[in-house]
């Protein structure tokens, strides 16, 4: 994978095989270019080279295979937990997975997500992105803000 950001080339050639069933972190300083691989590997920015999961191009009839948490937040702040809104666009949805996780962080269902503190909005994107029944789940500092 290649990606420069008008003359500033963020990735240069970089090539990586994951082993599956394993957890594997990225480790930089800001501006090494781990967002912008998580990025290129989801589709989200526009590289050079090819991205493949399982030796399969990654395009929309495997993308549902890969989720994503992030500390910018992928959901809708207006809505309560939209549990059917993923449930009806991620088929393998696990509803199980997501009640139990919600009533294990104690997060309100039918309050509004904007209404959430940073660290509940934070733990929302983790239930989200373990709950899609994706088979690789990608993190981008998703508790990143939270106090200690």
């Amino acid at each position: 994978i290649s990606k420069k950001y008008g003359s500033k080339e963020a990735l240069h050639d970089v090539s990586l095989t994951l082993p599956q069933g394993q957890i594997v972190g990225l480790f930089g300083e800001n501006g090494a270019g781990k967002t912008t691989l998580m990025k290129c590997v989801l589709g989200l920015v526009r590289h050079e080279g090819t991205v493949t999961l399982d030796g399969t191009a990654i395009d929309r009839t495997n993308i549902d295979r890969l989720s994503f948490a992030t500390c910018e937040h992928s959901f809708f702040p207006g809505l309560t937990a939209h549990r059917d809104f993923y449930a009806a666009h991620f088929p393998r949805f696990n509803d199980k997975r997501f009640h139990g996780l919600m009533e294990f962080f104690s997060l309100p269902m039918d309050k509004k997500l904007r209404s959430f503190s940073a660290g509940m909005q934070n733990q929302f994107e983790v239930i989200m992105a373990l709950s899609q029944g994706a088979d690789y789940i990608l993190m981008d500092e998703p508790f990143a803000g939270n106090d200690i």
